[in-house]
C-alpha cells in the first residue's frame, strides 16, 4: 500500500471486500487455518501523517513495511520514529533487497536498536548465493527477527517456511561447532536430541537438545574441524 497513490480509507475498503471473496473460498478450503489481515506499507514522509494503525496485522500493533530499493533516504529513521510514536511497531520487510543495509550493516543495527523488527523472506535463504551469505550474518549478530514467505502464488512463488527454518536450525548448528573449534581445540562435542518429554516431571527436553538432523550436521562439522 502506497499512501501517496490511495488513500487509507479507499485502500481498507479495496482490501476488506477482496477478504470477503477470498473467506468464502477459504471457509470450505482452509476451514482450519486463521488467517488476520494486515497491509505491507510503502515508507514515505507522508505516511505518518495519517491513523496507521488500522493497517496493522489485525490484532496487533505491529505495521509491515517496506522501503525503496534504490535508495536510503535521510529521513527513514524519521519517519519510522513518527510511526512508532502511535504506538506502533514497524517491521522491516524483506531487509535483503536493501543493498545499502546489507552493505551498511550498522544502519540496520541503528534501526533495530530503536526498536524496529527485521523481517527476511524465506526463499531468499535458500538460493545459496552471495545475498544467502549476507543474511546469515544479520542473524548471527542478532538482526533479523522475523521469517516470512512473501508468497504471491503457490506456483512462481511457493511458500518454502519450513525449508528456511530448518536451514536456519542446521546453519546455528554448525557455528556452534565452529566456535568451539576456534575456543576450544580438540574438544569433545556431544549432541542432546530433543524429546517431546512425554512421561516427564518438568518437560526440560522441550527447552534443550537439538532435532536429529541438526545433530547430524552439528556432529558432521564437528569431526571435519578435529572435534
Amino acid at each position: 500500500y502506497d499512501c501517496e497513490k490511495m488513500k487509507p480509507a479507499d485502500f481498507l475498503r479495496l482490501r476488506d471486500a477482496s477478504y470477503r471473496t477470498f473467506s468464502v473460498i477459504a471457509a470450505e478450503k482452509y476451514a482450519d487455518i486463521k488467517f488476520k489481515l494486515g497491509a505491507e506499507v510503502y515508507l514515505n514522509r507522508t505516511l505518518p501523517n495519517f491513523d496507521l494503525c488500522p493497517l496493522c496485522i489485525k490484532g496487533t500493533s505491529f505495521l509491515l513495511t517496506e522501503l525503496m530499493t534504490t535508495q536510503y533516504p535521510l529521513w527513514v529513521k524519521d519517519v519510522l520514529y513518527q510511526i512508532q510514536l502511535q504506538g506502533i511497531t514497524p517491521i522491516l520487510a524483506h531487509v535483503e533487497r536493501y543493498p545499502h543495509l546489507l552493505q551498511s550493516p550498522q544502519d540496520l543495527y541503528d534501526l533495530v536498536n530503536r526498536g524496529v523488527l527485521v523481517q527476511i523472506n524465506a526463499n531468499s535463504l535458500l538460493q545459496n548465493d552471495e545475498r544467502t551469505k549476507q543474511i546469515l550474518r544479520l542473524i548471527k549478530w542478532n538482526l533479523v527477527h522475523v521469517v516470512a514467505t512473501d508468497t504471491h502464488s503457490p506456483d512462481k512463488r511457493a511458500p518454502r517456511l519450513y525449508e528456511a527454518m530448518r536451514w536456519i536450525e542446521r546453519q546455528a548448528g554448525t557455528q556452534k561447532a565452529e566456535k568451539i573449534a576456534r575456543a576450544a581445540p580438540g574438544a569433545r562435542v556431544v549432541c542432546r536430541i530433543l524429546t517431546d518429554g512425554a512421561g516427564a516431571e518438568w518437560p526440560l527436553s522441550r527447552k534443550f537438545g537439538c532435532e536429529p538432523a541438526m545433530a547430524v550436521d552439528v556432529l558432521l562439522r564437528a569431526h571435519e574441524l578435529g572435534l
